[in-house]
C-alpha cells in the first residue's frame, strides 16, 4: 500500500492511496487464459467527472499512458462509462462499456467482478449477469509488471479513491452462484476484540497430479485455546465447464496447540482442466476455517494420440507407394516417442509446468499437421492407381494452401448450384505424382439440361497463383505463399509432387430454366488426359443486377497504384459480382487520371482567412510551479502554428509557417520557387482540442488574377496529424486522403467525420455524383470522403 493508503477495521482504505499487487503472471500465468476477479468497492469520487478512474488494472510491462493498450486486464470508469476488458494482441477494446451511474455511486457499496474463459467473457454487479460476451479472443500475455488497486500501473495516475473490501483474485473461472455467494455480504468494519477466523492449514503439499493417483499432505494447527471439531474435504472441478464433486472428506479432532499431519488420496481419470479444493470446514457450525486450491491441467491429447497411431496403422493397410510408406513409418516412431513425453510425470513448478504442457502442445499439432498430409497424400496416390496425375475439387469458398492437406473431393463429380444471373465458382486441383506436367489445357464442355444449353461463353478458368506475404502486426493464420491473384493464360506447369489450382466460374443467364445442368471439365497435358464431369443446379429465382446488401471490399486507385491497374475493369468486375466498393473507394470516370498536382506557377501569393480555438487541458491557479506554467503555455503557443507544406515530383519540400489567432483574419503566404506540387497539406505537429476554421482561400498573381477555393471546415481536425488534399488543376479531378504517422494506425488517428470538401472551381460544370460504393462508404466508414467527379 502507498500513498496514505491503510487497513482499517478489516477494509482496505484507498481514500488517499492505492494499493500494489502481486506480479500479473503470478496471479493469472504468463498466459491469462482464464481467471476471476471479484471486490467490494464504495467509491470515494465523483463518478460521472473524472476522465478515468482505475479500480483493478493488470497489464504487460509498456510505458502506455491510458487503459487502451494490448495484453490488459482492466476494471475502470472511462469518461462516465463502466469499463472491463480482458485483451490480448489482437484487440484493445473493453468488452463491457455501460453508464457508470446505474450501477457505481458515491459512499454506496458496489460488489463487482469479471470472468473469463477461452469462449467467453462475464461482467457481474451485486452478484447479477450484467454482461456475457460469448466470442473467442486473445487472451492477454503478462509478466512481473504489478498490478495496482485503485490506480493505473505505467501512468502512475488515474487514481479511484474509496473504500475495497473482499478482493479476490483467482486462476480460474468462478461459477454465477460462486459469485453470487460473495455479493450476498456486504462488507462491514470488525468491531474491536473481534479477530478473524483462525488459520487451520499450516502447511499444504500437493503431490504431482497427472495420470493415475494423486495425494494432497497438509499439517493442521490448532492456535486456540479450546478443542476445535473439523473435517477435511477435498473437493475436485473438472470438465469444460467445471463440474465439482466431492472425493474424499476426514473428520478430525484438533486439541489446543497441538499439530496434527494427515493425507488424502484422489483420483484423476480425464483430461481437461483439474481444480482441487481443500477445504477445513468446523463441524459444528459448518463454517470454513481455512481453505488452499491448486489446479492443474491435463492436457486433451491422450485420446487424439490414440486416433492418429489408428489413423497411421489404417493408412498403411492400404499399401501406399514405398515413398509414403516410409513417411508413415517415420510418423508412428515420432508419435511413439511422443506417448513417452506425455506419460512422464511433468515438473511440479507452476511455471515449469505450464512451459511444458505449451511444448506438448505445439509439438502434437506440428505432428497431426504432417499426419493429415500424409492422410491426404495417401488419398491422392490410391485414387487411380499408376496415373501420372489425379484431379479433386474443392468449392471456391476455402482456401488450400500448398503444403496443407486436401481437403475436397478426388475423382468425383464437381456438384455446384446457383442462382439465374448469378456466378458460381469451383476450385479445380490437378495433382502430379512423379512427374512434372507440362502444357496443362483446360477445357470446358457447354452445360446442357433439357432444352437449354448454358455456353462456354458463360463459362470461365483462370489459374490461381500465389503471393508471397510478410508478417503484419496483427495475427494471420500464415506468412508465405497465399494464394490469391487469378491469370488467365493459355497453358500452364504443375511441377512434380505439387499441385495447381484451376478457378472455374459459371454464369447462369437470366433465361436458363431451372433444373439439373451437365458437362465435362477436361484437363490435357504431357502426360495425358483426365476429365470430371460438372453437375450444375439452377435455383427457380433471379438474382437482381444490383445487389440491396452492401459490403466492405476496398480499391485503392490513387497514387503509384492507378499506373498498374485498370479501375474501371475492377469496377465492372466488382458490380457484376455485387460488391460493393467501400474505403477508399476514390473511383475515376472519363478522362484518364494524370498525376495530381498544384500548378502555382502563375501566382504569387496564397491569401487565408482563418481562425483559431484552442482548449488548454489544464487551467492556470495561483499555486501552480512555474514548470506547470511553462508547460502549458508552450502548449498553447504550438496551436497557434500551423504548416503549410508543399512538396514535388523530387522530393523538395517548401514549407510555410502561419500563425494563426483566435479573431478570424486574413493572412498572406509568399510563394517560392518552385511552384509546381504534387502535393499540398496542413500540419499539426501536435495533438490538442482545437477548431481550425479556413476560408476564403486564394491564389493571387501580380497581376491581380486570383483562384479561389471553396469553404471548408472540420471540427475534429486536433485528432489527425494533417490533411492532404491533391487537386489536378488541369483535368479538375481531387483526392482527399488522411495522414497519420508511420507508427500509428489510421483508425485511431482519425475519429471525425469531414463534413465538407475543397476543391478546386475550374472553368467548366462540374457534377458530383455519389454512387453506390459511396453509400457504403457513407454507412461504415463515416470519416472517409468519397467524390467522383464527372466532366
Amino acid at each position: 500500500m502507498h500513498d496514505g493508503a491503510k487497513l482499517s477495521n478489516g477494509l482496505l482504505d484507498l481514500t488517499r492511496g492505492y494499493a500494489v499487487l502481486p506480479e500479473g503472471q503470478k496471479l493469472f500465468g504468463e498466459r491469462a487464459v482464464r481467471g476471476s476477479i471479484a471486490f467490494w468497492v464504495r467509491p470515494e469520487f465523483d463518478i460521472m467527472a473524472v476522465p478515468f478512474a482505475m479500480l483493478f488494472y493488470c497489464m504487460q510491462t509498456d510505458g502506455n499512458l491510458f487503459p487502451d493498450g494490448y495484453d490488459e486486464i482492466g476494471i475502470y470508469v472511462d469518461h462516465g462509462e463502466l469499463c472491463a476488458k480482458v485483451a490480448g494482441r489482437q484487440s484493445t477494446m473493453p468488452f463491457v462499456r455501460l453508464r457508470a451511474d446505474k450501477f457505481l455511486s458515491r459512499n454506496r457499496w458496489t460488489h463487482i467482478a469479471i470472468t473469463w474463459h477461452p469462449d467467453a467473457r462475464e461482467f457481474y454487479v451485486d452478484g447479477k449477469l450484467i454482461v456475457r460476451h460469448i466470442a473467442p479472443y486473445d487472451p492477454p500475455r503478462l509478466d512481473s509488471f504489478h498490478a495496482e488497486l485503485g490506480r493505473h500501473p505505467s501512468s502512475r495516475r488515474w487514481h479511484a479513491h474509496g473504500i475495497y473490501a473482499h478482493v479476490m483474485l483467482f486462476d480460474d473461472v468462478l461459477s454465477a452462484n460462486e459469485i453470487a455467494t460473495l455479493a450476498q455480504h456486504k462488507p462491514t468494519p470488525l468491531e474491536r476484540g473481534v479477530s478473524p477466523p483462525p488459520n487451520i492449514l499450516a502447511e499444504v503439499n500437493w503431490k504431482r497430479i497427472w495420470l493415475g493417483r494423486n495425494a494432497v499432505e497438509c499439517r493442521l494447527v490448532n492456535p486456540t485455546g479450546k478443542p476445535l471439531r473439523t473435517y477435511l474435504q477435498l473437493e475436485l472441478a473438472m470438465g469444460e465447464p467445471l463440474k465439482r464433486r466431492v472425493v474424499a472428506e476426514a473428520p478430525l479432532t484438533l486439541h489446543p496447540g497441538a499439530t496434527m499431519h494427515h493425507m488424502l488420496t484422489y483420483e484423476i481419470a480425464t483430461d481437461g482442466a483439474v481444480q482441487v479444493t481443500l477445504l477445513c470446514v468446523d463441524a459444528s457450525s459448518g463454517k470454513l476455517l481455512s481453505g488452499r486450491m491448486h489446479r492443474a491441467f491435463i492436457p486433451q491429447l491422450l485420446s487424439n494420440i490414440v486416433r492418429c497411431e489408428r489413423t497411421l496403422k489404417l493408412l498403411s493397410q492400404r499399401k501406399p507407394p514405398k515413398d509414403i510408406a516410409k513417411r508413415i513409418a517415420s510418423a508412428m516412431q515420432h508419435l511413439s516417442q511422443f506417448r513417452k513425453r506425455f506419460l512422464t510425470p511433468p515438473p511440479f513448478d507452476r511455471e515449469e509446468f505450464q512451459r511444458h504442457v505449451a511444448k506438448l502442445r505445439t509439438d502434437f499439432d506440428t505432428l497431426s499437421q504432417a499426419i493429415h498430409r500424409i492422410e491426404s497424400d495417401v488419398r491422392i496416390a490410391t485414387a487411380v492407381p499408376n496415373a501420372p496425375f489425379v484431379l479433386g475439387w474443392l468449392h471456391g469458398t476455402q482456401k488450400v494452401l500448398l503444403h496443407d492437406a486436401f481437403p475436397g473431393e478426388i475423382e468425383r463429380p464437381i456438384r455446384i448450384a446457383a442462382a439465374r444471373n448469378g456466378y458460381e465458382p469451383a476450385q479445380l486441383f490437378v495433382f502430379a505424382r512423379t512427374r512434372t506436367l507440362r502444357n496443362v489445357k483446360v477445357r470446358l464442355s457447354p452445360l446442357v439440361g433439357g432444352n437449354f444449353t448454358i455456353g462456354r461463353e458463360h463459362l470461365s478458368w483462370r489459374v490461381v497463383g500465389y503471393v508471397r506475404t510478410r508478417k503484419p502486426v496483427y495475427k494471420v493464420r500464415h506468412v508465405g505463399l497465399w494464394p490469391d491473384p487469378l491469370f488467365k493464360c493459355d497453358e500452364f506447369e504443375v511441377p512434380a509432387g505439387e499441385h495447381r489450382i484451376v478457378w472455374l466460374t459459371v454464369y447462369v443467364p437470366k433465361s436458363a430454366p431451372a433444373g439439373e445442368y451437365r458437362g465435362t471439365v477436361t484437363v490435357m497435358c504431357s502426360e495425358g488426359m483426365r476429365a470430371l464431369p460438372i453437375y450444375l443446379r439452377v435455383w427457380n429465382f433471379t438474382l437482381p443486377d444490383r445487389s440491396s446488401l452492401p459490403t466492405a471490399f476496398g480499391l485503392n486507385s490513387c497514387g503509384h497504384f492507378q499506373a498498374n491497374m485498370d479501375v474501371e475493369k475492377y469496377v465492372r468486375n466488382a458490380a457484376a459480382h455485387r460488391v460493393s466498393l467501400g474505403f477508399p473507394g476514390i473511383l475515376w470516370k472519363g478522362a484518364k487520371v494524370q498525376r495530381p498536382a498544384f500548378d502555382w506557377s502563375d501566382y504569387d501569393e496564397l491569401v487565408l482567412t482563418c481562425a483559431l480555438r484552442t482548449k488548454v487541458a489544464k487551467s492556470l491557479g495561483r499555486n501552480d510551479s512555474p514548470s506547470q506554467v511553462n508547460r502549458a503555455t508552450r502548449h498553447q503557443r504550438i496551436w497557434n502554428a500551423l504548416h503549410l507544406v508543399c512538396e514535388t515530383d523530387d522530393g523538395r519540400r517548401a514549407t510555410y509557417r502561419i500563425t494563426i489567432a483566435k479573431s478570424p483574419q486574413r493572412i498572406r503566404v509568399r510563394l517560392r520557387e518552385p511552384r509546381i506540387f504534387c502535393k499540398v497539406r496542413f500540419e499539426w505537429r501536435d495533438i490538442g482540442p482545437a477548431t481550425i476554421r479556413i476560408s476564403q482561400m486564394q491564389l493571387r498573381s501580380a497581376s491581380g488574377e486570383t483562384r479561389t477555393f471553396d469553404e471548408f471546415t472540420h471540427p475534429q481536425w486536433w485528432k489527425a496529424v494533417g490533411r492532404d488534399a491533391r487537386v489536378d488543376v488541369e483535368g479538375g479531378q481531387l483526392i482527399i486522403t488522411v495522414s497519420a504517422p508511420t507508427s500509428e494506425e489510421p483508425y485511431h488517428q482519425w475519429h471525425g467525420a469531414v463534413r465538407s470538401a475543397m476543391w478546386s472551381r475550374a472553368d467548366r460544370d462540374w457534377k458530383i455524383d455519389f454512387t453506390e460504393f459511396d453509400a457504403v462508404v457513407e454507412k461504415y466508414y463515416p470519416w472517409a470522403v468519397n467524390l467522383i467527379l464527372v466532366p
